[in-house]
């Protein structure tokens, strides 16, 4: 009989395992670390031509070079740096994160996928609307990580 009860246990905590929510294809807890190889940071004021700018207050900093550890939450959102961004859709080549829009800032991000649907890089990019009497600054900045 305990034999029995041992195999049907096991066998529940198998299906229960195997049947664990996953986000695109990645589970709650999962982790990546990846480096920051590209950073770009360009405003345009109004329809004036665009300019390399440092990166706006509010929005995220990271240098070239830094290194950045993901991890999946436990609704799927991709969190780093005390930040956190809702999963919005899987692909079968990437997933996509995003916050609602507030307070004139846009963030945003997508985790690209190998064929075997492991991470390979992230992209992270940032809007950002800023209104000062009748003129608008958009800042516009986008990290890629591999």
């Amino acid at each position: 009989m305990k034999h029995l009860l041992f195999l049907l246990g096991a066998s529940c905590a198998l299906s229960a395992s195997l049947s664990a929510k996953t986000y695109g294809g990645f589970k709650p807890g999962k982790t990546f670390t990846f480096t920051v190889v590209e950073k770009v940071s360009r405003s345009q004021v109004d329809l004036n031509p665009s300019t390399d700018v440092p990166v706006p207050p509010g929005v995220v900093n990271l240098a070239v070079g830094s290194k950045v550890t993901f991890t999946i939450g436990k609704k799927g959102q991709l969190q780093f740096k005390k930040l956190s961004y809702p999963f919005s859709s899987g692909k079968k080549g990437y997933n996509d994160y995003l916050l609602p829009p507030a307070d004139g800032l846009s963030e945003s991000g997508a985790v690209y996928k190998n064929s075997k649907g492991e991470p390979k890089s992230v992209s992270l990019n940032y809007l950002k609307f800023v209104m000062k009497d009748l003129s608008r600054t958009t800042y516009n900045v986008d990290y890629k990580l591999k």
